[in-house]
């Protein structure tokens, strides 16, 4: 009797530990899929493209003063989508007080530009004529634009892709 309770409780406490054990990694947006770190070459964009400080995580951003949280895709997403027009305003606004951006600022941006095209077509599961189409008409060639032409389009394309979002549903 003895041995059969000592064999219960000891499965009983195997069964917790086995469990956990098995739960998958959390999916992120910057690593949609779950796991220790990013796949398929997908990172969290800069704070700050223009400071040459690679892809680390920044203080908490708020989101910008003309709009407010209703007006944001809702979720994990939407506060990723929040930080990114965040710095890329920041960007906008310190251009627009006198920074001038450099070539290697064009290619960081246009890398981020990317990244947030690859985010939102993997998060949306867009046809890929649309991605394309919206991809094309907003990565142009890189010397269209002025280097800090390319703060504003990063923006403007960042704000399209938010209202893309809430006009379906956000």
């Amino acid at each position: 009797m003895r041995a059969g309770l000592a064999f219960l409780a000891s499965v009983l406490t195997l069964v917790p530990v086995a469990l956990t054990a098995q739960t998958p990694p959390p999916t992120t947006p910057q690593n949609p899929v779950g796991g220790a770190g990013p796949l398929g070459g997908f990172r969290g964009a800069s704070n700050n493209p223009g400071a040459g400080s690679g892809d680390f995580g920044g203080p908490a951003v708020s989101v910008s003063d003309n709009r407010n949280l209703k007006d944001m895709p809702k979720g994990e997403y939407g506060q990723d989508l929040a930080r990114r027009l965040t710095d890329a305003k920041k960007l906008v606004d310190a251009v627009g007080q006198g920074r001038a951006l450099t070539d290697g600022d064009v290619r960081r941006i246009r890398n981020l530009m990317r990244e947030d095209f690859i985010a939102w077509q993997k998060r949306y599961d867009l046809l890929p004529s649309a991605y394309r189409a919206e991809r094309d008409r907003w990565l142009v060639d890189e010397k269209s634009l002025s280097p800090n032409d390319w703060a504003k389009q990063r923006l403007n394309w960042l704000e399209a892709q938010r209202d893309w979002i809430l006009a379906r549903g956000g």
